[in-house]
């Protein structure tokens, strides 16, 4: 399991953007574990990324997806046990479409794109899951609420990179606004993908994954 590794808190919070960053200015280390920004930020816009048929990556829990399609906004994915899976380009963003269900997300494509600590958005996601057996499906509606967190450097097997994380509560819709979870992605612009996955659900319990090999 990867070791957050950090450096000195920069605070942009001059005296006439103090409104706009002051957000930024909070100490986010409780739920990035412990950690502080790298001394720098990126200098050069960061993309959305470009994945070429036949990339692949490899995980320290065993899974591994490779590229099988790519076009536009959208990459299709095939896994392990040779699934297949439509997802944007945008690593946040839910998976379209898997062999059990289909999701209909109410964002942009390039949503938070290009990073830069401080973006947000909040966005609908309205999920389909087949029960084969049973010939019924299910439907849920999901508000995501996203946000880019100081640049931070990230210690892996794979090897240690500067990512940005990026960080999605998960509510129910509607009047019981019910917490259902946390994602958060550590995305390295030099892989061009997120080096790190945490999934946190609502009592707090946490399931990491983290690159180990690409190609």
């Amino acid at each position: 399991m990867g070791r957050l590794i950090t450096k000195s808190l920069i605070v942009l919070c001059t005296s006439s953007y103090a409104a706009i960053f002051l957000s930024g200015c909070a100490d986010m280390s409780g739920l990035f574990g412990g950690g502080q920004p790298t001394d720098r930020q990126a200098e050069a816009p960061v993309l959305l990324p470009s994945y070429a048929k036949g990339t692949w990556y490899a995980f320290n829990d065993g899974s591994h997806e490779v590229v099988v399609e790519s076009a536009g906004d959208t990459v299709v994915w095939q896994d392990e046990k040779g699934r297949l899976e439509t997802r944007y380009r945008n690593p946040v963003l839910p998976r379209l479409q898997w062999p059990r269900g289909e999701t209909k997300v109410l964002a942009k494509p390039d949503a938070l794109w290009p990073l830069m600590p401080g973006n947000t958005v909040q966005f609908q996601e309205l999920r389909n899951e087949f029960d084969l057996t049973r010939r019924l499906t299910q439907s849920k509606a999901r508000v995501w609420r996203c946000s880019v967190q100081d640049v931070a450097v990230l210690d892996t097997e794979a090897g240690s990179f500067e990512t940005y994380p990026i960080s999605c509560e998960l509510r129910s819709r509607g009047s019981a606004n019910r917490l259902l979870g946390t994602r958060i992605w550590h995305y390295a612009p030099k892989v061009g993908h997120y080096v790190r996955q945490e999934k946190i659900d609502s009592v707090g319990t946490r399931k990491i994954r983290e690159l180990t090999a690409r190609g």
